[in-house]
């Protein structure tokens, strides 16, 4: 796949009502939550630029009401998912399948009972480009909501630098494995460089780039993930593909 696009400043969306509506549908099709709408925000929504330590401090202890037993590290960590999988798959939307960014500084996140889900933008610029100018924008964006979502966060438990970044590598892996799998032709070589771009445009370590892998066939994109969501604490399911929990279990069972 060729990544080399010209590059248009950035600009009011021309047919900008056309546009976010494509984005919408397309937003939906990768997940039916994820529903987006061109307006100002509404009360109770998660602003960018703005403190959030309340609405923060409610998610994590709905989280905490709907799952008991499941302990501090995934309140805190379902808390993280559920703050950052709106802004990143918004982003891999429109960079993959529009060839543009919207303006993601100015979403606004629904919240409802322990979940995050829905959006509003409040703006209609729209930058295009070729993908390392629209990653690198998008990369400049989420690191300064992803810095307000943290901060607030923080503020109920104190938060590692590497275990957010762990889990933001492996969303943001995951997003280029479903790429690879949505677009036909998409080479393993291209899955690469695009991570290496998402990788230093989030300030994330590119030693996640090991965690690109293929299936022992050699026919599908594996992660290797670098977190785990520990879900199967909160509900009754089994590990990830890739969980490094699985991986920790197969260890002990060589060693025995």
């Amino acid at each position: 796949m060729n990544s080399r696009v010209s590059v248009k400043a950035i600009r009011q969306a021309e047919n900008s009502s056309d546009y976010f509506q494509q984005l919408f549908i397309l937003c939906e099709r990768v997940s039916p939550v994820l529903q987006g709408k061109c307006c100002a925000a509404q009360p109770g929504m998660i602003l960018p630029n703005t403190n959030n330590q309340q609405a923060v401090a409610q998610l994590y202890q709905e989280l905490k009401q709907h799952y008991p037993t499941a302990g501090a590290a995934y309140w805190l960590g379902r808390s993280w998912s559920l703050l950052t999988w709106q802004p990143i798959y918004i982003a891999f939307t429109a960079i993959y399948q529009l060839r543009s960014l919207p303006n993601l500084s100015t979403i606004a996140q629904r919240h409802s009972p322990a979940l995050i889900a829905g959006f509003s933008l409040s703006s209609d610029d729209v930058q295009e480009g070729d993908y390392p100018t629209l990653i690198a924008q998008a990369g400049q964006q989420l690191l300064t909501l992803f810095s307000y979502y943290s901060a607030d966060l923080s503020q109920l438990r104190p938060l590692r630098e590497p275990w957010l970044q762990r889990y933001l590598s492996d969303t943001v892996l995951l997003q280029l494995q479903a790429l690879h799998q949505r677009l036909p032709g998409c080479e393993l070589t291209f899955i690469r460089e695009q991570a290496a771009l998402w990788l230093a445009a989030l300030e994330l370590p590119d030693t996640a780039l090991s965690s690109i892998q293929l299936t022992a066939d050699q026919q599908q994109l594996f992660i290797q993930r670098q977190s785990c969501c520990l879900a199967f604490k909160a509900t009754e399911c089994n590990l990830c593909a890739g969980c490094p929990c699985a991986r920790s279990k197969t260890k002990q069972k060589e060693a025995q």
